[in-house]
């Protein structure tokens, strides 16, 4: 009878003593070995010769045979040693693989919103761009077309009793020119636009309320004002005048028909020091810079 190389025949009398000659570096002499287990397939593991465990899968078989008068039973032990380590080797191998395999998949998702992460502070930019053109732009434009509204309604009336009207509308076209450049800037530089400090009179408040209660009265709507600005301000004009025009575009907005729209001193006193602050900020913010700008030079 030919078997396998990792199958054995243990032949074994009624005792239980082991008839034939088996591998002495093996563990089958040190085999436990249950006659009471007939045609029933078991597991059974011994140490052999080297200190080592190994595991078989045993089928007992009653035997009588003449030629063999002694022999009662014959075991047939198949070794799976090999077999349930190997099992174990690509357990522990797909393992791995699942393990990379998700490590990669995280990496991937890791790296595709890394690298979209410009794109949306791109979007959100230009966001901000519209969103701040729209507001700025609306209350010169609003001012212009009501002055040279003015003009048609006085077809006899000279330049020079116009002049006002005019000046104002060529005014409010250099503040939208130096908007739409500033907004330009603000949008192709990291640094932001260079704020210009200047000294600011109460004046200055005057002169935008006037342009905010043509626009209101334009759009059917009160607007009272109380200029309580007792003293002179440093701060940037341009962005102080686009800070006012952002909140009262949405008081504008906001406001039912034949509403009223009353701005409060202490908000306008908020926003001054809010904006001075910030103006500070970024002055300090691009002397920063140009210093570490003149030392990476060196």
């Amino acid at each position: 009878m030919t078997v396998a190389a990792n199958t054995s025949v243990l032949v074994i009398d009624k005792n239980g003593k082991l008839l034939n000659v088996v591998d002495k570096f093996s563990s089958l002499s040190n085999l436990p070995i249950d006659k009471n287990t007939i045609d029933v397939i078991s597991k059974g593991s011994a140490q052999n010769y080297f200190d080592q465990t190994e595991n078989y899968r045993l089928i007992t078989e009653k035997i009588d045979n003449s030629f063999y008068p002694d022999a009662k039973y014959v075991v047939i032990a198949i070794n799976t040693t090999q077999l349930e380590e190997a099992t174990e080797r690509y357990v522990k191998l797909i393992v791995i693989m699942m393990s990379f395999w998700l490590l990669s998949i995280a990496a991937s998702l890791y790296l595709a919103k890394w690298s979209r992460r410009p794109i949306q502070e791109s979007l959100e930019k230009q966001k901000t761009f519209v969103e701040n053109a729209s507001h700025e732009l609306r209350t010169p434009l609003a001012v212009i077309q009501n002055r040279l509204e003015s003009l048609f309604r006085k077809p006899e009336s000279t330049i020079l009793d116009n002049s006002e009207n005019i000046a104002y509308s060529l005014d409010e076209v250099r503040k939208m020119r130096l908007l739409t450049t500033n907004l330009l800037n603000l949008t192709r530089r990291d640094d932001g636009i260079k704020p210009e400090i200047e000294t600011l009179d109460s004046s200055f408040f005057d002169k935008v309320f006037t342009n905010y209660a043509t626009i209101a009265e334009e759009n059917e709507k009160g607007f009272t004002a109380q200029n309580q600005v007792g003293r002179s301000i440093k701060t940037d004009k341009t962005l102080l005048k686009q800070l006012m025009t952002i909140l009262f575009d949405n008081a504008i907005k906001y406001t039912e028909d034949d509403g009223q729209v009353t701005p409060s001193p202490f908000v306008l006193m908020i926003v001054i020091f809010i904006l001075q602050w910030q103006t500070m900020a970024l002055v300090l913010q691009m002397k920063i810079r140009k210093k570490s700008l003149i030392v990476s030079t060196e």
